[in-house]
This record gives C-alpha cells, structure tokens and sequence, in this order.
C-alpha cells in the first residue's frame, strides 16, 4: 500500500512539475494540428490519466478495508476520425483504450466501484447527413453520445472511466432560434474482452425542443420514453419535463436555471407490477462579483427527486435517472444520485487567473422518504440495503439525515490542450447511516491531466 501511495505522489508531483515548466512563454496552437485537407479530414485526441485515492465512500466503515478502499490510477485513451467528403456528409468513428492500475478492486468495469479496462473498442461510429446552413433537417445514424440540457437524465458519464454512447438514430430539425432533436436509442454496455454491444432488451426514445425565442434564455422541452426488460429497471418509464436557463452576459451578474420533470409508466418489482408516479426538480441562481478582484461566484440550488413511503401500495413514487450525469451536481464523491433525494447545495468560485479556477462546494443531503432506499450516483443502486442484523433499512425508521460533503477543487489550464484538474473532498455521514450501520466519514482525493486536441 506504501508502494502505491508513493506511486500516487510521485506521479502527482510529476503532474506538477510538468505543469509548471509548461507555463513558460509558448506559442499557443493557431489550429487543430490534425486537421487536414481544408477540414475533410480530422482526427482528434483525448488522452485522460486520473489517479485517485478512496477511502469509505462504500461502506462507511473504518473497522473495514474494503476493496473500494484503495488507490487507483485510470487511464482513457480516445482518438477519432471524421471524414467530410461532402459539406453534408460526415463519417465519424472514435475508438477507445480504458485501463485501470495500482487499485485493489480488480479491473471488471463496474465490480466492486472499479473503472476497469476495456482494451481498444469502438466508442462512437456514425454517419451525419446535415449541413443546416443550406437545409433545416439533419440525420445522424450509428454509434453516438447523447447529451441534454445539463445532462440529468440523458447524457455522456464523462467522469467515468468509459462514459456513455448509444447505438441509436436522431434526427434534427435546426433553425435560428430554435431547434428539435428526436432520437430512437439503446445504451452500449461495457463488456471487457468482448466487443462493445447495444443492450439489445433495453431501448429509448425521445424528443426535445430547445428555444431562444425568450431574450436572454434558453427553454426547453423534452419527453424520454425508456423500455426495460431486464435488470432493476425492468419496466417502461416516461419522462416529461420542461428546463429554464438564463443566458451568461457580461452586462448582468445574476444567473439562474429551473428544471422540472414527471415520470409515469409501470415497473416491475419481483413479481409484482407498480404503477408510476414521480417527480424531480432543480433550481439554482448565482451572482458575479465582476468588478471584484478574481470574480467570485456565489451559487445556490436545490435538486430534489421522490422516492416511495409505501411500497406495498401497488404504486412506486422513485425517480429513476438510469443515464445521468451526477459527478458535477451532488458531490464529487459520487456516493449520491437523483432518486429519493433533498440535496441543497452551496458553490464559491473564485478566478485568480485566465489559467486558475478555485471552486468550494457544500452538500447537504436527505432522504425524502426512509420508507425508500438511499440511492447511488446512478440513481439505481442503493446505498445499503440491511442493516448488519439483516433488517431491511426501509423498516426501521431511520432518519433522513444521509450526510453533507465538502469539495475543494483547483482547475488549471497549463495550455489551451494540456488542463489538470484535481480535487479534495470529505463526506460526513448522516444519522441515516448511523441508524442503518456504520457511520464513518469519507474521504476521496484525486488529480487529473487532460491531453487533447
């Protein structure tokens, strides 16, 4: 364990060190190096190494070292290729090479909270007929990333070792103010060894419209329609919802963002069928300071997803999220997700240079109903299911103090294509946990570099 701590440190210095040579005068790239033959051909690179240590953020437990204890260093090599022979024709295809190092947990993805290795596969392979300056309408078939206003409930995971792509068919309709996106979708699962496959029982449809009709916003408009028939999301779930954004200006320091979704549909839990009801929301207003020295930012929000106080009532009131993105909103341990959940959040950023930005964020998480369980950051998984007697945590009455987290994070743009991010962050448990279990804080540092182009 010394050993790879060392490893963690020496890397983290080598990071640094690099960082700091790299800050001497040096002439920024004036255009993508790799792109040729006038733009009809470009590759591009994302090269992502993340070393992190975690510690408690599974079991909560001091007294255990459990695998999910561990250092690890993740490491996700991407390179694409897109090919224009036509100014309406696109070919893209992007591979990806995703390892993990150093940790105890092993290399399945997803076992045991590991990133994994899934050596050299296909993460995005399409054909794009679109050029919207001359017609409004665009199709886009194959392999592809789906990404949503903020990305609550469809998106890239691009914390995750892997991210997120669909095999699946969208089509645009585009025009000044406005445009609409309807898409038929299936998720692509991580297989280690194998080649990368659609879930073929598992698939979404959906459609979303996005206005700037309203000055100084962007409005949306959006219904997903999933259909499940295996796993814990066995079932068919619709989601509607509507979001709100102010546009950033330097003329006003006040920003502020408003969502809104309702899920309905039925699931299956074991044999029984639950009729759906749900409900999530999400609001947020921040000011800047832009004639203070280092603009600070102040920030306030609110998420909030149901979750179900009766489960024997032939009805389920828990919102499901299965393909959201969670790292950037409620806590950068992950240990959260939209489902069951009042989180109030606090954010401080400050800018002490164009390179330099220094962000705080506080937590506070409870659940919204201890008749439900606590749910992960994929908003599936719950946290703990027994009590170390083997009661079910849904029947003892336990309060809805989950916990609150403290997250210290330090962007750094060494160059427009080298950025090293890390981050330092403390979760103290809840009297929830306390009532279930064991109540142990946790901790979880990290340091990453990003090469692209």
């Amino acid at each position: 364990m010394k050993t790879k701590r060392s490893a963690i440190l020496l890397f983290s210095a080598y990071l640094a060190a690099a960082g700091t040579a790299t800050v001497l005068p040096a002439a920024e790239p004036a255009a993508n190096p790799l792109r040729f033959a006038d733009g009809r051909i470009v590759f591009d690179l994302d090269w992502r190494l993340l070393a992190e240590r975690r510690e408690n953020d599974s079991d909560f437990n001091d007294a255990a070292d459990g695998l999910q204890d561990t250092e690890a260093l993740l490491s996700r090599f991407r390179l694409g290729l897109a090919l224009k022979p036509l100014p309406w024709v696109k070919l893209y295809a992007q591979g990806q090479d995703s390892r993990e190092t150093w940790s105890d947990r092993g290399r399945r993805p997803g076992v045991n909270g590991a990133g994994g290795n899934n050596e050299f596969d296909l993460r995005q392979g399409y054909i794009q007929l679109a050029d919207y300056q001359q017609f409004p309408l665009g199709l886009t078939v194959g392999r592809q990333v789906f990404q949503y206003g903020d990305g609550r409930f469809i998106a890239d995971s691009g914390w995750g070792n892997f991210g997120r792509s669909f095999d699946g068919v969208k089509l645009r309709l585009q025009q000044d103010k406005w445009w609409a996106e309807a898409f038929w979708a299936s998720v692509v699962t991580i297989e280690r060894g194998k080649f990368d496959e659609r879930k073929d029982d598992e698939y979404v449809t959906g459609l979303y419209l996005s206005s700037q009709h309203l000055p100084g916003h962007v409005l949306d408009f959006y219904g997903f329609y999933l259909d499940s028939d295996s796993g814990a999301l066995e079932g068919q779930y619709a989601t509607l919802g509507t979001r709100l954004a102010s546009k950033p200006s330097k003329d006003n320091p006040w920003d502020y963002k408003a969502e809104l979704a309702f899920q309905f549909g039925e699931r299956r839990d074991g044999a029984s069928s639950l009729d759906i009801a749900a409900a999530a929301a999400h609001a947020a207003v921040g000011y800047t300071f832009r004639e203070v020295a280092w603009s600070p930012r102040i920030g306030a929000s609110y998420d909030y997803a149901s979750g179900d106080g009766d489960r024997t009532d032939g009805d389920s009131s828990t919102f499901r999220t299965p393909y959201t993105t969670s790292h950037a909103w409620y806590g950068r341990q992950d240990i959260v997700g939209l489902a069951n959940i009042h989180n109030p959040r606090l954010t401080l950023k400050v800018v002490p240079t164009d390179k330099l930005g220094l962000t705080v964020e506080y937590n506070v998480f409870w659940l919204d109903d201890t008749a439900d369980f606590a749910y992960r950051a994929n908003g599936l998984t719950p946290i703990r299911r027994t009590t170390p007697g083997g009661t079910d945590v849904r029947d003892v009455g336990a309060d809805n103090h989950l916990g609150q987290e403290l997250d210290f994070i330090v962007d750094y743009a060494v160059t427009k294509n080298f950025k090293l991010h890390a981050g330092a962050s403390w979760f103290f448990a809840g009297q929830y946990l306390s009532d279930t279990g064991a109540s142990d804080n946790a901790t979880y540092y990290y340091l990453q570099a990003t090469v692209t182009f």
